[in-house]
């Protein structure tokens, strides 16, 4: 998962610099911490470069989904039960939320483990100006649900969000 912010996988942001925001992609290595961005080292958007404001709890955080998606899980475990959550019906929505500076971050999945890159993050990264200064891993679970007494081997069509069903397609074709 990925941070994005106008000035913070959990974090796209840009970083306070000199001139307000700094123009390049951060590193790997200069990726901000948990604490650091909880500790308000990561300067919200609505906080001028040259004010000296740092936002130390109440960060304003989009999410592609629904309450109680997994990007919200993820969105409190690096944040804290405090962070205000904000969840969007597209990616692209909630790339448009912080560019309004409607959210401080939106926290969103760049990469998947099993269903690969997320390649339509990638070119809204891009198109938005935004940079990742920081990273969440989240354990996802998924379960099989069906009406009681059903059987594994009853199982004929299972129904779910496409890259959910990429993440399970091991497990669903040894169903058959």
């Amino acid at each position: 998962m990925a941070v994005l912010g106008m000035c913070a996988n959990l974090a796209w942001a840009r970083t306070a610099g000199p001139q307000g925001t700094s123009s390049a992609l951060p590193s790997r290595s200069g990726l901000m911490s948990r604490e650091q961005i909880r500790g308000g080292q990561a300067m919200r958007v609505n906080d001028r470069p040259d004010s000296g404001l740092l936002a130390t709890s109440g960060f304003r955080v989009a999410f592609q989904g629904e309450p109680g998606a997994y990007s919200e899980k993820a969105c409190r475990e690096l944040l804290g039960q405090d962070v205000q959550t904000i969840g969007k019906e597209s990616f692209e929505e909630a790339f448009q939320a912080v560019a309004s500076r409607e959210v401080d971050y939106a926290l969103l999945p760049i990469e998947n483990s099993l269903g690969g890159s997320i390649h339509a993050n990638y070119d809204l990264l891009l198109r938005y100006n935004l940079f990742i200064v920081g990273e969440h891993t989240l354990r996802v679970r998924h379960c099989l649900l069906a009406p009681p007494g059903t059987k594994k081997s009853d199982v004929k069509t299972v129904m779910s969000h496409p890259q959910a069903l990429a993440q399970c397609d091991n497990y669903l074709r040894q169903l058959r």
